[in-house]
């Protein structure tokens, strides 16, 4: 005789959550996201383990959803063994916020598992409306004519004062070239050569990045370093944007008690200089494309991104008035990694050659 066992555990548990197939992620302008996990076996002595039903919980806040419930949404029990695109079917969801969820499930004889850990996303701006922020750039602008690029990249940056240190911040930045975000002299994020690839002929993509825990109380500034690359790319230009890469960026920054004390965007107030950095050659395919970049350290300013830096000598911001939607980014962003040369060859005029054994994108230290 063969008697059955009872089990009391589940035989698998959810992990590894992911919200529009990111762990994570930060700036969605997705009103009905898509959530999905994958399973872990709890039991490795168990055989025809899956899951047979599944329960989502989420909420405005991590404390709500740490004690299982589930204020935006609570899925109830869903006799389903889908475990990716699950949408999201709770209360609308608002622009620039943070929802956290967690999600259970049942496994092949209906026993429930523990509650995964507590995932998040944030989200974006969902409509073109909430954008008050105005393109801007620098007056330089590109003339393929000189057979090469002449501008440095610019610059950009914007003062202003805080009474009491904020308990939340996101500045949302789109850029047609490259851009790197600072406040108060730190660099925000580390991604690299963002935002990505887009066709710039009708969208520009923007980056939501969390300002709030470099804000102080007082005197407060926000860099903007703008990179040529796409901004010059002959197959996206149009007539109703410069040659020149260009910005748009905005924040509202709240207090503990949720309520905005300020909103940060770009317009013309914002002072702009060249830095030391310029592309070389142009930016496309064929002689001189996508070549390197010349650092001219007679342009260097220290600390041009503190509040230190007295910046009445600077220039103010150009608006100008391309006709982009903007939409947010949606794969996760460039990061740093080391790659060792293949080979390196001393030449008899006493250079180098690097053999980096890859074609990529990058800088040599």
């Amino acid at each position: 005789m063969c008697l059955s066992a009872g089990y009391s555990q589940s035989s698998i548990v959810p992990v590894d959550l992911t919200c529009e197939y990111r762990t994570d992620p930060v700036g969605l302008d997705v009103p009905r996201p898509r959530l999905g996990w994958v399973l872990k076996a709890a039991d490795d002595t168990r055989h025809g383990q899956r899951q047979s039903a599944y329960r989502i919980f989420v909420s405005h806040s991590r404390a709500s959803v740490d004690k299982n419930t589930g204020d935006m949404w609570d899925s109830g029990w869903i006799a389903s063994d889908e475990m990716q695109q699950i949408e999201y079917k709770g209360k609308p969801l608002q622009s620039d916020r943070t929802y956290f969820w967690k999600v259970a499930v049942k496994d092949e004889k209906g026993v429930a598992s523990p509650f995964s850990k507590t995932a998040q996303w944030s989200t974006g701006l969902f409509t073109q409306e909430e954008w008050t922020a105005r393109w801007i750039g620098a007056s330089e602008v590109y003339d393929p004519a000189q057979g090469g690029n002449k501008m440095y990249d610019p610059w950009f940056r914007k003062s202003f004062n805080l009474k009491k240190k904020p308990a939340r911040g996101t500045l949302f930045v789109a850029s047609v070239g490259y851009h790197e975000v600072y406040v108060n002299g730190r660099k925000i994020d580390h991604p690299v050569l963002e935002p990505a690839v887009t066709d710039h002929t009708k969208r520009a993509r923007y980056l939501a990045y969390d300002i709030a825990p470099a804000l102080q109380p007082g005197k407060n500034v926000i860099g903007l370093w703008l990179g040529t690359s796409w901004s010059i790319y002959a197959p996206y230009v149009t007539s109703d944007k410069p040659r020149t890469p260009i910005v748009v960026a905005q924040a509202d920054i709240y207090n503990t008690n949720g309520e905005r004390m300020m909103r940060i965007a770009t317009d013309e107030s914002w002072k702009t200089h060249p830095s030391p950095n310029k592309l070389t050659g142009n930016w496309g395919f064929g002689v001189g494309g996508y070549g390197g970049e010349i650092w001219d350290a007679n342009k260097e300013i220290k600390n041009w991104n503190t509040i230190s830096l007295d910046d009445r000598d600077w220039k103010k911001a150009i608006v100008y008035h391309p006709r982009l939607t903007l939409s947010a980014q949606q794969v996760e962003t460039n990061r740093l990694y080391e790659v060792p040369p293949a080979g390196v060859e001393k030449r008899s005029d006493g250079s180098y050659r690097v053999d980096m054994g890859v074609n990529f994108a990058g800088w040599v230290q």
